[in-house]
């Protein structure tokens, strides 16, 4: 089944601004030793950080280090079970890929021209090539038995293509981005994840009801996307989202991101203006917050006390947890007069429902990594681990 879902029916816009919200309290901060590939998990109730020269774990109460594995700028994943990591600093081995569990026990094993891997239930997923261009995609058996390999990039005589950026694995899709000099290209790939086969994907595009559904079936793969990864609706670019039951279609307006989804609902924000499109003294209008059923028409939006709110997010709770960045005016910005806060967005009511300022961040957006529980979001910037109680 198939519901279409118009944006300009059955938005109920509350009378304007977010409430102040309650402010999370800080419980715990650690200073890291943040490497180029820093990263914040939780890992069997640890708080797991990538750090330098090490994998750190921390107890979520009080921040005292548990655990230490000594890695070379070591660039991980997580199921929340394990932590694969591949070492990239100086010395490491080529293509040798580290497993560590919640006891901070690890083994290592080698695959030749490995330069990221994540967890897949108990197999690995490795992505890998060589310096002649080629690129490839491996499902690894626990035996090391290899389940299927998918070549994405033949080797090229001028030796030139992107290396992996990023992975992330689950049971519905394998995703990889390329990058360059330390940014990920826009546009993920994807492949299925019991064959190997790869999976289309297009450049996105807001819904235009003349294009078919085939052409719409484009990826946009949330950190948000809730709850356990075998249960998880996928939200797609371009208005068609593939939910646990059945597939359904619903649109947004240009300016609109999808940031977070619940099994019933897609959370989003609506920018403001860019500041390229302000002139003439204009005013600069502040985010907005959408809630929509992911079936049917009906909506719910407030306008925030935020030029922007932004992802890395993750869940806490029921409160999906994002960045905020304000600031008094486009002078302001210019100047790098601004602010950010770590916000804490309640779906149901598409409001702000806490926050916690973000010290010394500045403009452009801070680096950011999250991670929660139930009771505690766990933020990682600038070069600090904070734990927040949840307001």
């Amino acid at each position: 089944m198939v519901a279409v879902v118009l944006l300009v029916a059955g938005v109920i816009t509350s009378p304007g601004g977010d409430a102040p919200g309650r402010e999370a309290r800080q419980e715990w901060s650690a200073r890291i030793d943040a490497g180029n590939h820093a990263g914040l998990w939780l890992v069997g109730g640890a708080v797991v950080t990538a750090e330098r020269n090490a994998v750190v774990a921390r107890s979520p109460h009080v921040g005292a280090v548990l655990w230490q594995v000594p890695l070379a700028e070591p660039h991980c994943s997580s199921d929340g079970v394990r932590l694969v990591c591949v070492p990239s600093g100086r010395g490491a081995d080529d293509g040798t890929i580290t497993l560590i569990d919640s006891t901070g026990s690890s083994t290592s094993t080698r695959v030749p021209g490995a330069q990221l891997a994540g967890p897949l239930g108990g197999d690995l997923i490795v992505a890998g090539g060589t310096g002649r261009g080629e690129r490839w995609l491996a499902r690894l058996a626990p035996d090391g038995h290899q389940r299927w390999r998918s070549t994405l990039a033949e080797p090229s005589s001028a030796g030139t293509s992107p290396t992996f950026h990023e992975l992330a694995v689950s049971e519905r899709a394998i995703i990889w981005w390329f990058g360059e000099n330390g940014s990920a290209y826009p546009e993920p790939g994807m492949v299925e994840p019991a064959s190997g086969e790869r999976m289309p994907t297009l450049s996105a595009a807001p819904y235009t009801p003349s294009l078919p559904l085939a052409f719409e079936r484009t990826l946009m793969y949330l950190d948000a996307d809730a709850r356990a990864s075998e249960d998880a609706p996928t939200i797609m670019l371009g208005g068609v989202a593939d939910s646990i039951d059945e597939p359904w279609l619903w649109r947004w307006e240009v300016d609109e991101t999808p940031i977070g989804v619940t099994d019933d609902a897609v959370i989003s924000t609506i920018s403001a203006d860019r500041p390229s499109d302000v002139k003439n003294g204009d005013p600069w209008g502040y985010a907005t917050i959408r809630t929509r059923a992911a079936e049917g028409s009906q909506a719910q939006e407030s306008r925030t006390t935020y030029r922007s709110i932004s992802c890395p997010c993750t869940w806490a709770g029921s409160a999906l947890v994002a960045h905020g960045l304000r600031a008094s005016d486009l002078d302001a910005l210019q100047d790098g007069d601004v602010a950010f806060d770590v916000v804490l967005l309640d779906p149901e009511h598409a409001s702000v429902a806490g926050r916690h300022p973000l010290a010394g961040a500045t403009w452009p957006q801070p680096a950011m990594a999250l991670a929660a529980d139930d009771e505690r979001a766990f933020l990682l910037t600038g070069g600090e681990v904070v734990a927040l109680s949840m307001p």
